[in-house]
C-alpha cells in the first residue's frame, strides 16, 4: 500500500510538472506570435518557427500516447520513456546528457552511418544526427515509440536523415554495414520484447558494424557488478576491442565504446 501510494504521489508530481511545462511552451508560443504580428513586414511563417511549433508537437504526442491509452512499456507514468529537452519532451532518460556523459561527440562525424537498435523513441539517434549531421536508422518494435519518435524527426527536420522504423530486433535483416551502432540497453529489455544471450547479441552488433567501425554499448542496471556479464565482455575480445569502458548514470550501467575487428 506504501508503495502504491508512493507511486501514485509520483505520479501527481510528474502530471503537473508536465502540464506547467506545457503551459510555459503555449505561452512563449503565444509571446512569439504577438511579436511576429507585430513585426509583420519583417517576418513570415518560418520566423520562429521552432517555438511556435512546439504546442502542436506536444499535442501531436500527446495523441498518440492517449490513442493507445498506456506506452506498451509503462516506464514512466505513461510518459515516454526518453526525454529530449530541445523539443520540450518530457521523459525518464535524459536525452542531452547522456549524449554528453558518453562523449559521442568525439566519435562520431557528419559522414557516418548511425543505426540505433532499439532506440525507442529514437531520440538519442535524433539528437545525434542534430548535433553532428550523421544519418541513421533507428529500430525498435514498440509502435508507439516510433511514431512518437517520427513526430520529433519531423520538428527537428530531421526526416531527410533519420529513419525511424517500426521492426523487432529480431527480424531486421541488415543489407549493408554501419560505421556506428548503437545498443543502448537493449539485450534483455523489461517488457520483454527482446532477450537473448549476451554473446549472441554481440555477435549480432559485429555483423552489422563495419570493420574499423565503433559500437556504442550500454548495459542494464542489472548487469552493475554481475560475473557473468563481466565475464562475457571480456571474452569478446575475438570480435572487438575495448576502446573505452565507465561508469555512468551514477554508476548504475556500464557504458563501452567498442571497435570492431
Amino acid at each position: 500500500m506504501k508503495r502504491w501510494l508512493k507511486l501514485n504521489s509520483q505520479a501527481n508530481s510528474l502530471n503537473r510538472a508536465q502540464r506547467l511545462s506545457d503551459k510555459a511552451y503555449a505561452l512563449a508560443a503565444e509571446a512569439r506570435q504577438l511579436v511576429a504580428d507585430r513585426n509583420r513586414a519583417f517576418t513570415d511563417e518560418e520566423s520562429d518557427w521552432w517555438v511556435r511549433g512546439l504546442p502542436r508537437l506536444h499535442d501531436e504526442i500527446s495523441r498518440e500516447i492517449e490513442t493507445a491509452k498506456v506506452l506498451p512499456h509503462a516506464y514512466f507514468h505513461g510518459y515516454p520513456y526518453q526525454a529530449l529537452a530541445i523539443a520540450g519532451v518530457f521523459g525518464e532518460r535524459p536525452t542531452e546528457e547522456r549524449f554528453e556523459s558518453y562523449g559521442l561527440a568525439q566519435y562520431i562525424s557528419a559522414g557516418d552511418e548511425v543505426i540505433d537498435l532499439g532506440c525507442n523513441c529514437g531520440f538519442l539517434l535524433l539528437y545525434t544526427s542534430f548535433r553532428t549531421g550523421c544519418r541513421g536508422l533507428g529500430i525498435d518494435h514498440d509502435k508507439v515509440s516510433i511514431r512518437v519518435g517520427n513526430h520529433v524527426a519531423d520538428f527537428l527536420r530531421l526526416s531527410d536523415r533519420v529513419e525511424l522504423r517500426h521492426q523487432r530486433i529480431q527480424e531486421f535483416q541488415a543489407d549493408r554495414r554501419y560505421s556506428r551502432v548503437f545498443s543502448m540497453a537493449t539485450h534483455w529489455t523489461d517488457d520483454a520484447g527482446y532477450r537473448v544471450d549476451l554473446r549472441a547479441h554481440l555477435e549480432m552488433l559485429h555483423r552489422v558494424c563495419e570493420p574499423e567501425g565503433l559500437v556504442f554499448f550500454e548495459s542494464h542496471a542489472a548487469d552493475m557488478g554481475n560475473s557473468e556479464f563481466l565475464q562475457t565482455m571480456d571474452e569478446c575480445g575475438d570480435i572487438f576491442s575495448v576502446i573505452d569502458v565507465k561508469c555512468v548514470e551514477r554508476e548504475t550501467r556500464y557504458f563501452y565504446v567498442l571497435a570492431s575487428h
